[in-house]
């Protein structure tokens, strides 16, 4: 069995927010008050790996790939149980997703 980790971001996320995955630099546009679920998708690798964003608003919710730990406003949040701003999930939850 895989396990995943859930990470919450304990603040609402605005339109001038900036968020960009760690590794792919990839932007993702946040038009709307948003709530940020971060989903490491394999919590044992040390290197790039599958990761998710899951991106709540009051009109949508979306899922955007990823590769590593999230950047917001040019620095890295949700970083490990160190990280105050880091709320972990206390579920262990099964990948559907073999390694």
């Amino acid at each position: 069995m895989t396990s995943v980790n859930c990470y919450f971001y304990p603040y609402e996320l605005t339109p001038e927010d900036t968020l960009a995955d760690g590794y792919k630099s990839a932007l993702f546009k946040i038009t709307a008050a948003t709530l940020l679920i971060w989903v490491d998708l394999a919590p044992d690798s040390k290197f790039p790996h599958p990761t998710s964003y899951v991106l709540i608003s009051a009109t949508e919710t979306r899922v955007e790939e990823g590769g590593w730990w999230p950047v917001l406003n040019g620095k890295r949040i949700l970083y490990g149980c160190r990280n105050p701003a880091a709320v972990l999930s206390p579920f262990e939850m099964e990948s559907s997703r073999s390694c």
